[in-house]
């Protein structure tokens, strides 16, 4: 009785973690140790040269700094996060680029040892510009990737099909031990 009830409960217990690390975001490259990626003005620079309007980059460090550090949200709805940048080390991949990180997920270096995060937002486009052609600009549809974050569909099938493992193991240990009792 006793193991078909961890049978149920262990991959439970074990999703539970998992749920946040669905929601911790992959780099999308990498740039070395330089001292000039260390500094916010220089991404906001970077970033308005590539064609971006009105950008703001803050450095999230010190006290402020979690690993993993969740993006907050911004208090603006006509801003995005257009770069996110965490340091950690001095190595040819010391700094992790992200582009278009959104609020609510999470970011943490590969290292987990985050010496700074660089977030950088940027004002929205006018609703007259030609929408990025990356991106998917009709209704989503079944074959449509839409986050890179996963699924929590496919927690709730493991556990459900964990607890008809579990129910199945439970229903054959009583079997085996017949009516003599």
């Amino acid at each position: 009785m006793m193991g078909a009830a961890a049978l149920v409960v262990a991959p439970i217990a074990l999703l539970a973690p998992a749920a946040q690390a669905d929601h911790v975001l992959t780099p999308d490259s990498f740039l070395p140790g330089e001292p000039e990626y260390n500094d916010e003005d220089n991404w906001a620079a970077q970033l308005e040269e590539d064609g971006f309007v009105n950008v703001v980059c803050i450095k999230v460090e010190g006290e402020e700094l979690t690993d993993p550090y969740l993006i907050p949200e911004l208090e603006d709805e006509d801003r995005a996060y257009v770069l996110a940048v965490v340091k950690a080390g001095n190595t040819a991949k010391a700094n992790e680029i992200y582009e278009e990180p959104e609020a609510g997920h999470y970011l943490s270096h590969a290292t987990s040892e985050n010496s700074h995060i660089i977030l950088c937002s940027a004002e929205l486009e006018d609703d007259t510009s030609t929408p990025t052609p990356s991106k998917p600009t009709g209704p989503v549809v079944e074959t449509d990737r839409v986050a890179d974050t996963g699924s929590t569909t496919a927690l709730g099938v493991f556990a459900a099909g964990a607890m008809i493992v579990g129910a199945g193991a439970l229903f054959l240990s009583r079997r085996r031990q017949g009516a003599h009792r």
